[in-house]
């Protein structure tokens, strides 16, 4: 048995595992924990010294435990509750098949904005692309352009899945493309883009809080939770920036694995 994401939710661990390719959320309680030298221990550190093992399930009276103790006289108080978790109930040599959705967006461009970043997200999204992996489905949502009626737009999306097997369609409103693009990731247990923890993102967050409201951002996570902001350093500009991370859902930037894992640098990533 293994999972495929874990968080801590309020006083509880909530785990996100996939059985028999159904998406399956539990909770359970967290154990907080950590050892203390006792030569009458049933426990050894690495260095063959003896200790007692301290558990409590309430934060307050694991720290009022703890400060009992000198801090060289504690060990493994500082382990994330998460990861112990999941090392004492899992399996890690076995994994689930994983749904994973690879997603792009396309933003409009105008003469006063011109191509906004995802920090203001002024410019409307006006297309998407999702593939399933566990459909094998290319999904492809767009909004019609200025010059074009739906009609012909819609002759186009025809002609299109005809020729790539790709499922393609256009809708009349932005609300109505994000809502798409939510149900089309509703099943992933992993989504990636390319730049997409920089741009994409951030760039869907900011306009779901703009055009829908920020209950919605809860579509981009698992368990009803909203995304999480984190800073990071970004190498180009040697400055830390604001990215949001989903909860209960992986998000894997593809360039960032790119150039992690191929060992030659590129002049550019585009």
């Amino acid at each position: 048995m293994s999972y495929v994401s874990a968080f801590i939710d309020d006083d509880e661990i909530c785990i996100i595992e996939r059985v028999n390719n159904e998406r399956v959320i539990k909770h359970d309680k967290i154990e907080h924990v950590f050892y203390s030298l006792d030569q009458y221990g049933d426990y050894q550190t690495i260095f063959g010294d003896h200790c007692t093992k301290h558990v409590f399930d309430s934060r307050k009276e694991f720290y009022g435990a703890m400060r009992q103790y000198p801090s060289e006289h504690i060990f493994e108080h500082d382990v994330n509750p998460v990861f112990r978790y999941l090392s004492k109930n899992y399996d890690f040599d076995s994994v689930p098949t994983l749904n994973i959705a690879f997603y792009d967006i396309e933003v409009a461009f105008h003469e006063d904005t011109r191509y906004s970043n995802p920090d203001l997200a002024e410019n409307e999204i006006i297309s998407v692309a999702v593939y399933q992996s566990w459909t094998d489905t290319m999904f492809m949502i767009a909004l019609p352009p200025p010059t074009m009626t739906m009609e012909e737009c819609e002759a186009i999306c025809e002609k299109v899945q005809i020729d790539t097997g790709a499922k393609c369609m256009m809708v009349s409103s932005e609300a109505e493309l994000i809502k798409c693009f939510l149900l089309l990731i509703e099943d992933s247990d992993v989504i990636s883009g390319w730049n997409s923890e920089a741009y994409d993102f951030k760039y869907i967050y900011n306009r779901i809080t703009k055009i829908l409201g920020k209950r919605y951002v809860k579509g981009l996570c698992i368990g009803g939770k909203e995304p999480k902001m984190k800073r990071v350093m970004n190498d180009k500009t040697k400055s830390f920036e604001e990215i949001y991370v989903p909860v209960g859902r992986v998000h894997l930037d593809y360039m960032n694995l790119y150039k992690k894992y191929t060992y030659t640098e590129l002049s550019s990533y585009k």
